[in-house]
């Protein structure tokens, strides 16, 4: 593919056919102000261990070929979004941030499973969350309106009902948990 430099360009979307790799890390060299990746039909190819695309602070990947937990492993954004991932990979995925194994500018990772999965209802004792007082703790999750506009950050995503946290032990921050059917949000604050 060839692409054409677009001045002031900060968030793309790659969609209605899959892209190859090498198309979306060229599109990001032209663009050195890019922030924001989304690839929504799939993503062709391997991802390096040094690719461009984990710079990026917000990164959506539909029908990844891989599993999640490789690219996270290596991404250095805040905000990463996988849809149509296997449930037991997002238990792992947990496990391991709360062992403090990934990046800590990762703020915000939302897993949508595949159509017509759920999750178990076990998600919060599984990790030994505690429930959300949203009595004495805030009602919404803090945002600014950058964030909200993403399409996953609907109104009731960033609601406190329904959540549970919990400290991590490594170094204290604290992550708020929420499933709903078949989206798991994990959100770190600290």
């Amino acid at each position: 593919m060839s692409y054409r430099f677009i001045p002031s360009v900060e968030t793309v979307r790659f969609m209605n056919k899959p892209v190859r790799t090498e198309d979306v890390e060229e599109f990001i060299r032209i663009h050195p102000q890019l922030k924001n990746v989304s690839i929504e039909e799939g993503l062709i190819g391997h991802i390096s261990p040094i690719s461009s695309l984990y710079e990026m602070e917000r990164v959506v990947l539909c029908y990844f070929p891989h599993s999640f937990l490789h690219f996270l492993q290596h991404f250095k954004g805040k905000i990463a979004v996988f849809f149509n991932e296997a449930e037991e990979h997002c238990y792992t995925f947990l496990e391991k941030w709360f062992r403090g194994e990934y990046s800590d500018n990762l703020r915000h990772v939302m897993i949508q499973l595949p159509l017509f999965d759920h999750f178990n209802d076990d998600v919060y004792t599984r990790f030994g969350g505690k429930p959300w007082n949203t009595k004495t703790m805030p009602k919404w999750y803090p945002h600014n309106e950058k964030t909200y506009c993403y399409e996953f950050w609907t109104r009731s995503f960033l609601s406190c009902e329904n959540t549970f946290y919990k400290k991590r032990e490594s170094d204290g921050r604290i992550a708020m948990l929420k499933v709903t059917g078949r989206r798991l949000i994990l959100l770190s604050m600290g």
